[in-house]
Formats: structure tokens, C-alpha cells, sequence
């Protein structure tokens, strides 16, 4: 059962006696009691030297929610980069609400991308309301912490109309595995076009006399109307684009990741 108003008055009162009289005990010679106690309890319980207190509201953090969700979206993505996305950007959606992850888990990349619609769903399910939502509250659902920091639930924040937190949260998940991914490309694609450079190149951050240290779009910049294959450019052009994209802190497009430059990339 759980504990709430006058039931967790009697035992509030109960404990706080208990704990007193289990201090001159043996540790073997004490009961044990578990209670969990919902919503904003008054009196508000408060740890003694027989008594702890235990807040659920800061357990569970993104590696645990990422954990999660790496099963669970494992055989819905055939291919390496979209799985990843998609998995980072549930992770951020989710918070610490493994219902809200399984729904996201069982939509499409596209919804996943652009899930503004589908957490306002979720709202509905959970029968928030943007006036509801005012006063979000942790006990309520509508508020989390996660790694410590105070946050909007995803639905919470669809509901009342709030798209740009909703984008923020697609940026911050995309944007911990295409950065590194869109280098990755960078650093590889470097060999392939040298031949093409002639240095030192002047940039806007000064001169440069090796490939490894042109960024995606100074490459593409300097490559301009070189010979380089047509695949080859095409690529360039997309990674430079994702780039420019995750820079100004939008998330990139979904025909991006479904490129067939990128799709080759993985293969």
C-alpha cells in the first residue's frame, strides 16, 4: 500500500517514535519498515539517526535511460547511424518516463525527428492540459530530474506549446552522435582529396598548411570545382550541411539521414 494523508500522519508520528526507541537497540534487535509515501506528504518525513529518507525523483539518469532503450530499439533500425539517433534523441526525450520511451521506441525515424505531435498525444493519455501543466509538480509526472537538473517533461512541454524546447531536445540528442560522426567522415575523406589542395590555404581563421585542419566546409569550399568524384562531392556537401545545421543548434533535416551518401557511408 501506499502512504498519504491521515495514514501518513499516524505513521509519521509512529516512525518518528520508533526510530527513537530503536537507537539504544542492536542493529539485529530492529524492525525494519519500508513505506513509500506519494506526492507532497505533510508532515514532510525527515531522516534521523534510525530513520532515512529516500527521494525516487533523482534515481534514474540518461545513462540508465539509454541503457534501456538500446534493447529495446535494437531491431528496429537496420542501419548503424539511425539507430543511434534515434536512440539519443528518445534518451532525451524520455527524461526518466519509460512509458513515454517505449512509445517513441515504437514510432518511425520521421516521428522520432519531428515528435511534437506524438508528445502531445502522450499528454492526452496522461490527461495533462496545457492549464494543468502550470503548476507541473515531479509527484504528477510533469516534472523531472535528471542528472540533476530540474526539467519539463517532453509532453508537458508539447501541451502547452512550448515546439522550441521540444527541437532543443531532438538538437541534443543528434547532436552527441553526428558531430563526432560528420568528423569521423571528415578524417576520412581527407586522403581522398589532397591531391586537390594546394597550400598553404588562406581561411577567415587564418592560414592552414595541412588537410587535417580544414573543417568540413572550408573542404568544401576549397574543393569547389575540383575534379573530385561526383559521390565524393555529393557527400561533402551533405556533411557540411548537417554541420552548418547542428551549429545553429537545429537538428538536421530527416532526408539528411536518409541520404544516400549517408546510407552508403555505413554499408
Amino acid at each position: 500500500m501506499t502512504f498519504t494523508g491521515v495514514v501518513w500522519e499516524t505513521w509519521a508520528k509512529f516512525l518518528t517514535q520508533y526510530q527513537h526507541a530503536c537507537q539504544s537497540c542492536d542493529l539485529s534487535d530492529r524492525s525494519l519498515f519500508c513505506l513509500p509515501v506519494v506526492g507532497n506528504p505533510t508532515p514532510t518525513p525527515v531522516a534521523d539517526v534510525a530513520l532515512a529518507v529516500w527521494r525516487w525523483e533523482d534515481r534514474i539518469g540518461r545513462l540508465d535511460m539509454t541503457l534501456y532503450m538500446d534493447r529495446a530499439l535494437s531491431s528496429r533500425f537496420s542501419h548503424p547511424l539511425h539507430h543511434k539517433v534515434a536512440l539519443a534523441v528518445v534518451t532525451e526525450l524520455a527524461g526518466a518516463d519509460s512509458h513515454l520511451a517505449q512509445r517513441l521506441a515504437a514510432q518511425d525515424l520521421s516521428t522520432i525527428m519531428d515528435p511534437f505531435d506524438c508528445l502531445k498525444d502522450f499528454a492526452a493519455y496522461r490527461g495533462w492540459t496545457a492549464e494543468s501543466c502550470q503548476n507541473a509538480s515531479w509527484d504528477e509526472g510533469s516534472i523531472e530530474i535528471i542528472d540533476g537538473k530540474r526539467m519539463l517533461h517532453s509532453a508537458a512541454a508539447a501541451v502547452m506549446g512550448d515546439r522550441a524546447e521540444v527541437t532543443r531536445r531532438v538538437w541534443r540528442g543528434q547532436v552527441s552522435v553526428l558531430y563526432p560522426f560528420i568528423e569521423e567522415q571528415r578524417v576520412s575523406i581527407i586522403p581522398q582529396v589532397r591531391s586537390y589542395l594546394r597550400f598553404p590555404l588562406e581561411t577567415t581563421f587564418g592560414q592552414v598548411d595541412d588537410a587535417e585542419d580544414l573543417e568540413v566546409g572550408q573542404l568544401r569550399h576549397f574543393l569547389r570545382g575540383k575534379a573530385i568524384p561526383a559521390r565524393r562531392w555529393k557527400l561533402l556537401n551533405l556533411l557540411t550541411e548537417m554541420r552548418h545545421a547542428l551549429a545553429h543548434l537545429e537538428p538536421v533535416p530527416l532526408r539528411s539521414l536518409l541520404a544516400e551518401e549517408i546510407l552508403h557511408v555505413e554499408e
